[in-house]
């Protein structure tokens, strides 16, 4: 029973010894990780983003194809529910998955934006 502890004490003593070596590799890796992951971040966000040129086109589209609604109800302002609408588009889709698709699925991709955002 003394060899076991004595073995374990052995191994412990030399993981601890040798883990000042290891903790500065780990360190450094860990710094690499941390890097990598915020320049992946960034990219990310970057080709995800809605340009501002894209998103005033949008509303201005937007605006216009409301306009008439507006101008029946005076509850609905085309531009809070424009930009709602858009608010709700470019958290959920990247501009990149938005574009490639053809006009019909873009509209059902914003209709349930537009309902939420619709005044009652």
């Amino acid at each position: 029973m003394r060899k076991l502890a004595t073995l374990i004490c052995l191994i412990l003593i030399t993981t601890s010894c040798s883990s000042n070596s290891d903790s500065e590799e780990v360190s450094a890796l860990k710094e690499k990780v941390a890097t990598l992951e915020t320049k992946l971040t960034k990219q990310s966000e970057e080709s995800s983003a809605w340009s501002s040129d894209y998103q005033d086109s949008w509303m201005e589209v937007c605006e216009a194809i409301l306009e008439y609604e507006e101008e029946k109800s005076s509850k609905l302002s085309a531009t809070k529910v424009c930009r709602c609408t858009l608010d709700g588009l470019m958290s959920a889709f990247t501009l990149k998955e938005y574009e490639s698709w053809p006009q019909n699925v873009k509209d059902g991709a914003a209709a349930p934006y537009v309902h939420r955002c619709w005044p009652t």
